[in-house]
């Protein structure tokens, strides 16, 4: 039952362009406002985070125990996929490479800015800056997407995949009176696009990036091995022996992983805060060439790899 969830997941990541009817943040949203008006001023933030991060993973374990044996398990089937979609990321990741990567056509560095604009939130009008923006979120959102939700499923099931991604919304949607966002590493997540429409309390985002810096850790090593095992290997091992047990945010970890499978052992050996620059468009578009290829080649790898672990298990 857990493979059959994972692999609809991973097709509905692959070939359907997400999960979009499933992942209805406004009820989230909702119960948020909620616990905020009501429990706030009684329980502080503290007691607030909790119940907003505890209380629906609590309910689905308890659905699942009392109803997924139900008609030969075919309920807890349902409700695990359901989950498991839902707690996928944002968005279509695919389309929305595809189109940046197409306004590079014609070379128009104006045609760049605004794709990235639109795709990604990314302003400016230095094509080396807007484009290491870009780089930096597509290469998170190709992890962000399905593998880390899907490395949380099975450790821990749905209710570990849908902790994961309450994280990331109320993370992303964390702001406080002025409107400046606190979300850190998360806001390459596309998740920003689902939240931004309502007001979180600042201090949650503390709490949240805390925990997903936990959640994170681990399965964004192991994608980085896969990318390695799907690109330059060396280059990618290079990076990690340096950058394993370090606090880099996930997202630059997975972005100099991506640069090392584009340069190889120049970007291996690059400081936290150097990176190499596209000053002309396309270099730009070659790197995205070469990322997509290898992400692509991930995602069946990763498949196939939790195929073996489930089968063995």
């Amino acid at each position: 039952m857990l493979f059959i969830a994972v692999v609809l997941a991973w097709l509905a990541m692959q070939f359907w362009g997400g999960a979009a009817l499933f992942q209805r943040d406004e009820i989230l949203m909702q119960w948020h406002s909620w616990l905020d008006n009501e429990y706030r001023n009684r329980v502080g933030d503290t007691g607030v985070i909790i119940a907003l991060l505890l209380l629906p993973v609590i309910a689905t374990a308890l659905v699942l125990y009392i109803f997924g044996g139900w008609f030969f398990g075919l309920v807890g089937l349902v409700i695990n996929v359901v989950v498991l979609l839902y707690a996928c990321g944002r968005g279509d990741y695919l389309a929305q490479m595809q189109a940046y990567r197409f306004s590079m056509t014609h070379l128009d560095k104006q045609a760049v800015f605004d794709a990235a604009d639109q795709y990604y939130s990314v302003k400016g009008d230095d094509l080396a800056s807007v484009h290491n923006q870009v780089r930096q979120k597509i290469s998170y959102q190709a992890y962000d997407r399905w593998f880390a939700v899907a490395f949380w499923f099975l450790i821990l099931g749905a209710p570990g995949a849908l902790l994961y991604r309450i994280c990331h919304i109320v993370s992303a949607g964390s702001v406080d009176i002025e409107g400046e966002s606190h979300s850190d590493e998360n806001d390459a997540s596309d998740a920003d696009e689902s939240a931004s429409a309502y007001r979180y309390c600042s201090s949650y985002a503390n709490d949240t990036n805390a925990i997903l810096g936990f959640m994170d850790w681990l399965p964004s090593r192991l994608w980085a091995l896969i990318i390695g095992l799907c690109g330059d290997f060396k280059s990618v091992v290079q990076v990690l022996s340096v950058k394993l047990f370090s606090n880099t945010p996930v997202v630059a970890l997975l972005d100099r992983i991506n640069l090392a499978i584009v340069y190889g052992d120049r970007a291996a050996s690059l400081n936290d805060d150097e990176t190499i620059d596209c000053h002309e468009i396309v270099e730009a578009k070659n790197e995205l060439d070469m990322i997509e290829q290898v992400d692509s080649r991930a995602m069946i790898v990763a498949m196939a790899v939790i195929a073996v672990l489930i089968l063995l298990l």
